[in-house]
């Protein structure tokens, strides 16, 4: 109840859309906290985050600030968490979310920097005594997709499209088995290269029915024969 009673009091005291804007430039803890209590501050955030224009290096700060926001919000709410939003936070951000897992939950943050930050949320109450079986199932799933974001999946191409290329595919095959061969077994371009093939065929089956014609081509008028 002292939570959500904190929440409440810092959502009202501050300004989300001033905070984000504070962000971009340079942004303060009040900053932080206040987008971390607004229930609607991750959704603001990305939005600006994915306004940012301008390279990396450029925008490293203003990149910066917001997915740490981001990961603040992540605690602060203590919803499910959407592997689309953990990959776009920075190693660093995830390291942080990991860490803070476990610190809600009691355990001594390890590093000074994470506990500097876990002593301004009010769920922050380190135990020495803590041990990792305080962990529910939900918080090893959100510390292990936070140690391992899956990748983005590959994208799925739309039913039409497939079906469109099984058609192709399909109309293809019948234009192959439709089309006429010749004596060679190879496909003809049309109906004239069938006849002409056709007719080629019965005038060898004549000539050797007439004359025994040996399949040696005739040598032309004036040229010498290979036979004595």
């Amino acid at each position: 109840m002292m939570l959500l009673a904190w929440l409440i009091a810092a959502a009202h005291a501050c300004d989300l859309g001033a905070s984000i804007a504070a962000l971009k430039d340079t942004g303060g803890k009040e900053d932080y906290l206040c987008a971390a209590a607004d229930p609607g501050g991750a959704t603001a955030l990305v939005t600006a985050l994915d306004g940012l224009q301008g390279t990396v290096e450029e925008l490293d700060g203003p990149r910066g600030r917001y997915t740490r926001a981001i990961t603040l919000w992540l605690l602060q709410q203590d919803v499910g968490w959407d592997a689309v939003l953990v990959r776009r936070l920075s190693a660093d951000d995830r390291r942080l979310l990991s860490d803070g897992v476990r610190a809600r939950r009691g355990r001594p943050s390890p590093s000074p920097a994470h506990d500097a930050i876990f002593k301004n949320l009010p769920w922050y109450k380190p135990d020495a005594g803590y041990t990792d079986g305080r962990l529910s199932p939900d918080d090893r799933a959100k510390i292990a997709l936070a140690d391992n974001p899956p990748p983005v999946p590959a994208p799925v191409a739309k039913v039409n499209e497939v079906e469109e290329a099984r058609r192709e595919a399909a109309a293809a095959q019948a234009a192959r088995d439709a089309q006429p061969m010749s004596l060679c077994g190879c496909a003809t371009s049309g109906q004239g290269s069938a006849l002409g093939a056709l007719g080629a065929g019965l005038l060898l089956v004549r000539r050797r029915r007439a004359g025994g014609t040996s399949w040696a081509r005739t040598p032309a008028a004036g040229a010498r024969s290979l036979r004595p």
